[in-house]
């Protein structure tokens, strides 16, 4: 999705889905990252957008107009995958440790995310689409609002397809309850 705080830069978030790679992609998860960032830069060609930088869960590039410092579009690529169980993994670079030598990259399991395609294809055919997007858009800023910074967008994405899904065809899971008084 692309969402914009305020007056501030436009964001988009992109989801790069690992299908297939050979081994030694998988064996180093840094090679992995870093081969992905060299390609987009090179199909960018620094033309408009600067080159990515490897944020902790994500590649960033950024895009200034006017020959100012000011930043007009960010453009966000997490690199995912799907293990065994067909939830979305997004790698993570956890810089938190580099200090102490051990500069690590993992996949991080995104909860209840495996049915999420299947079921934002199913939204979009019954013209529920502006719904996933005001809830995304609610969910973002709540955490926003709460300085919440562990959810980022793909769980947010996830969790608003799941709870409009639910809304809309599972009726929510169990019964509704009313008063009669």
């Amino acid at each position: 999705m692309i969402t914009r705080n305020g007056d501030g830069p436009y964001d988009l978030d992109y989801n790069l889905l690992i299908m297939k790679a050979e081994e030694r992609y998988w064996n180093d998860l840094r090679l992995l990252k870093e081969t992905v960032r060299n390609a987009l830069n090179r199909a960018e060609r620094r033309e408009f957008f600067s080159d990515a930088q490897d944020s902790t869960s994500c590649l960033t590039a950024l895009l200034h107009f006017k020959d100012t410092p000011n930043v007009e579009f960010s453009f966000d690529v997490a690199i995912t995958t799907k293990n065994k169980n067909g939830n979305y993994m997004r790698l993570i670079h956890n810089k938190n440790v580099y200090a102490l030598g051990l500069d690590q990259y993992t996949w991080n399991e995104v909860p209840n995310s495996h049915q999420v395609k299947d079921r934002a294809d199913k939204l979009k055919r019954a013209g529920l689409w502006q719904k996933v997007r005001d809830r995304y858009l609610e969910k973002k800023n709540m955490y926003l609002f709460r300085q919440d910074h562990n959810h980022p967008s793909f769980v947010v994405y996830v969790e608003a397809v799941n709870e409009v899904y639910s809304r809309y065809f599972n009726r929510g899971g169990g019964y509704s309850v009313q008063s009669i008084f």
